[in-house]
């Protein structure tokens, strides 16, 4: 499909849903009886977790060190990940304020993009969603510090699901002038949403901050290795534009399996698919996006 169709027609979709009381009533009511069905059926969590989850209900965002999320794995990627940032960091961005890894670059080690299909990582997930996860994998990328207000580094809410889940970890110590994560909690986004009437789309710095006054965004600032997990369809967030060093990342999403929006993907080659789909259970397969259906 065009991809711009694609985006006209999500934006019709949310404008009738968000400015049409019936279309918003049956929106919620659909999704809150799917998340009531599957309650029982969600996986138990250590009690760390379950913490993890009571903040991310509360304020839509938890942060810590990567290490101590108490996710597996994290140790074993270390490596990986540095290589692949240097790898991006020999490539001359060519005006982009933004670099990203190749899929084929991303798929070379499957350790990286299997991480977030891990049981334990599900699990959270899932019982953060309410209902069966949908995996989109990781996304290793360089921003550019040129201070440009471009894109997402402008405030916004993704728009493709009533609730998301992503883990960003920083690859290089990230301070005010390094580009941090910057959010505002899950109430005070709320309550920006009425106020901006906000739909979708990129709110500018003078505009938001009639709305939500400078001093209260919190920012994900910290030494290599800081990790945040915020719900990006929850709270309104951009990436700071980085203006003293770029900033390194790695960053693993999830959604539900039946998004408000459908997110045009790049097709997937089938020998990427069966690389990635060998020795993965039925959980793990039922988890993949649609655009990896072999055809």
């Amino acid at each position: 499909m065009n991809p711009t169709l694609t985006r006209l027609g999500n934006r019709a979709k949310r404008e009738v849903i968000h400015r049409f009381p019936p279309a918003t009533w049956y929106t919620e009511a659909r999704r809150a009886a799917r998340t009531e069905r599957h309650r029982p059926l969600l996986p138990p969590l250590e009690s760390a977790q379950r913490a993890q989850l009571r903040m991310m209900q509360e304020n839509g965002f938890v942060a810590g060190h990567w290490d101590r999320l108490g996710l597996p794995g994290t140790e074993e990627l270390k490596g990986l990940l540095l290589q692949l940032a240097g790898v991006l960091g020999d490539r001359d961005p060519g005006g982009a304020h933004s670099v990203l890894l190749g899929r084929d670059e991303t798929l070379e080690d499957l350790r990286l993009w299997r991480w977030g299909l891990q049981p334990e990582v599900l699990d959270l997930v899932e019982n953060h969603l309410g209902v069966p996860v949908r995996y989109f994998g990781p996304l290793v990328h360089r921003e550019v510090a040129d201070g440009r207000m471009v894109d997402t580094r402008q405030w916004h809410r993704d728009i493709e699901d009533h609730r998301m889940l992503k883990i960003l970890v920083w690859l290089n110590d990230v301070d005010e002038d390094g580009g941090p994560f910057t959010f505002v909690p899950r109430r005070t986004s709320d309550a920006a949403a009425r106020e901006l009437r906000y739909v979708g789309g990129f709110v500018p710095d003078p505009r938001f901050g009639e709305v939500v006054p400078p001093s209260t965004w919190q920012r994900l600032t910290g030494p290599q290795w800081t990790a945040g997990m915020p719900d990006t369809a929850r709270i309104f967030h951009r990436a700071a534009p980085p203006v003293a060093r770029d900033r390194y990342s790695v960053t693993f999403t999830w959604m539900t399996r039946r998004p408000l929006a459908t997110v045009p993907a790049a097709p997937w080659r089938p020998d990427q698919v069966r690389r990635c789909v060998a020795d993965l259970d039925a959980r793990q397969r039922a988890s993949l996006p649609p655009s990896m259906a072999l055809r």
